[in-house]
Order: structure tokens, then sequence, then C-alpha cells
């Protein structure tokens, strides 16, 4: 039996949804029929692997530079902070787009998405 069409406003519910970390997962695997929302989907998948990678990266910075205060200060609160904002910024523009309801490609992370086989 096919899948009955979404409307407009679940489609943007879950293009949106693609682009918050763990909930990126649910359009992901179930809206594989509509292209706007999988498009959105595979990018918010890959910044969520991105961001998974980032924090357990740092984590091992901060086990590293453990006894050593002021490196772990600089590396672990410094650069994380500066990678959490980078990671808010690729998720903010993935949202203008889905607002602006079109098929934006973010900054390097739309031709990797493209490539992937989900």
């Amino acid at each position: 039996m096919p899948r009955k069409k979404i409307d407009r406003e679940t489609k943007t519910l879950l293009a949106l949804m693609s682009y918050v970390p763990f909930l990126c997962l649910v359009p992901l695997f179930t809206e594989r029929e509509d292209d706007f929302v999988h498009f959105h989907a595979k990018q918010g998948f890959l910044i969520f692997v991105i961001e998974i990678f980032g924090l357990l990266f740092f984590l091992a910075l901060y086990l590293l530079f453990y006894g050593v205060p002021i490196l772990r200060y600089l590396f672990f609160n410094f650069f994380f902070a500066l990678f959490l904002l980078s990671a808010l910024i690729l998720m903010i523009v993935g949202v203008y787009f889905v607002l602006k309801k079109e098929k934006g490609e973010i900054l390097w992370i739309g031709e990797i998405s493209k490539n992937l086989k989900i």
C-alpha cells in the first residue's frame, strides 16, 4: 500500500527536525520518498556526525591535558566553544534554507551529503 503524501506543514516540520541533534534520525529514516525532507535530513545527519566526532575529539584533548590546567582550559574551553558555535551556525543556515523552502546547500556539508547513500 503506497504511503499517503505529506502536507506542506508536516514537510517543513520534518525538514526543521533534520537540524536538531538526535532528532535528525527521524526524518532521515521515515521520509525517504520526499526529496526536500531527505535532502535536509542528510545535511542535518552529517552535521550531527561532525558534532559527535568533535565531542569525542575534545574529550580526548581534555583527558590528554588534564594535568596541565592552562592547556586544558585553552583547548577545552576556548576551542570547544568555537566548535559549538560553528556547529550552531551550520544548523541555523540549514534552518534558514528550510524556512525559505529551498534545497540550499550548506558550505562543504552540502557537497558531502549529496554523496551519502542513506
